[in-house]
């Protein structure tokens, strides 16, 4: 009775795996957010997913951003890049984890204050943009969780998210260090 049970748990499990993967799969192109919204008080600016990785790629800002990025240092400016840059070589299982101990709930709950939704569904809709952009070959990076981001627009209110960044004042340091650990000995 025991091992039917076993065998009924193992195969209740796969099934959920498999239905919640197709799932995942077949909504996220649907829903996945193209632009990024900026909001600085009663102000907004958009920038486009593609104009976020030609900036990755290229190093330079789209020209509809000059107000903004020309008020920002230098220093500023190549974090950012940086930023947008760093591939987390991190598993999907491991984000997921993660994401499930009290830090990172405390973590999501905190992050979720500057992203603008309609809903109340901010921490399920970064839980869920972490784990499907861990799921890329390359590893989890800015691009992939905006890309996995289940809304077509990820809206941030800036002066919020500049108030969650210092509670953290680690997170500044994570580029350089994924960068050092990736560098050949």
């Amino acid at each position: 009775m025991a091992s039917n049970w076993k065998n009924f748990k193992r195969v209740a499990i796969f099934l959920g795996a498999i239905a919640l993967t197709q799932f995942w799969g077949s909504n996220t192109s649907v829903h996945a957010a193209d632009t990024v919204v900026l909001r600085f008080g009663p102000f907004a600016e958009s920038i486009s997913l593609e104009e976020l990785q030609n900036t990755a790629d290229t190093g330079k800002f789209p020209r509809g951003l000059e107000l903004y990025t020309g008020r920002i240092s230098e220093e500023q400016s190549r974090f950012f890049v940086r930023l947008l840059r760093t591939k987390v070589p991190i598993d999907v299982v491991t984000v997921n984890s993660l994401l499930n101990t009290q830090m990172g709930i405390t973590i999501l709950n905190n992050v979720s204050q500057a992203v603008v939704r309609k809903d109340e569904a901010g921490v399920q809709a970064l839980r869920a943009a972490l784990v499907l952009g861990a799921t890329q070959p390359q590893g989890l990076s800015v691009i992939n969780f905006i890309a996995a981001y289940p809304s077509q627009r990820l809206e941030i209110d800036v002066l919020k998210a500049f108030y969650v960044a210092k509670r953290f004042p680690k997170v500044r340091q994570i580029p350089n260090a994924v960068q050092t650990r990736d560098r050949p000995t």
